[in-house]
C-alpha cells in the first residue's frame, strides 16, 4: 500500500488532537532532561510526526481491533522508519524526549500543522 494514497484530506478532528496535545503539554511541569545520544533532529521529527498523524487520521479512529488495519498500518509505519533511516526504538526515544521539553514540544506541534495544513492546500489544489 503506497504511503502517499494514505495521504489524503485531514479533517478537523485531527486538528483537534494536536491542538489538545499542545494544551496538554504546555501543562506539564518542566524537567530538564539530557538528550539522548541519537536525538533526531527536531526538523526531522516535525515531518515524522506529521507522517504517524495522517497515517493514523488515514485509517481513522476505530474502537475495535481488526487484525488487517492494524497490519497494515503497521506495515506503513515501518516504511516510513525505513525511508527516514531510523528505527521505531529511536524515534520513540527521541519523541519521549522532546514531549519533555514543553517549549520544544509545541513548537514542533505548531510546525506539524503547519506541515498537515500545507498538505492539504497542495491536494485541494489537484
Amino acid at each position: 500500500m503506497d504511503v502517499k494514497v494514505l495521504r489524503g484530506g485531514v479533517g478537523n478532528g485531527l486538528i483537534f488532537i494536536l491542538v489538545s496535545f499542545i494544551t496538554i503539554c504546555s501543562c506539564k511541569e518542566k524537567i530538564k532532561e539530557v538528550p539522548p545520544s541519537n536525538l533526531i533532529a527536531r526538523d526531522t521529527m516535525v515531518k515524522l510526526i506529521a507522517e504517524m498523524h495522517l497515517l493514523e487520521s488515514s485509517f481513522g479512529i476505530k474502537i475495535f481491533d481488526d487484525k488487517k488495519i492494524i497490519t497494515s498500518r503497521n506495515a506503513i509505519k515501518s516504511k516510513i522508519y525505513k525511508d527516514y533511516g531510523i528505527s521505531k526504538e529511536r524515534f520513540f526515544e527521541s519523541y519521549n524526549y522532546y514531549v519533555q521539553q514543553t517549549q520544544t514540544i509545541d513548537s514542533i506541534y505548531t510546525d506539524v500543522i503547519s506541515e498537515i495544513s500545507k498538505r492539504q492546500t497542495i491536494l485541494q489544489k489537484k
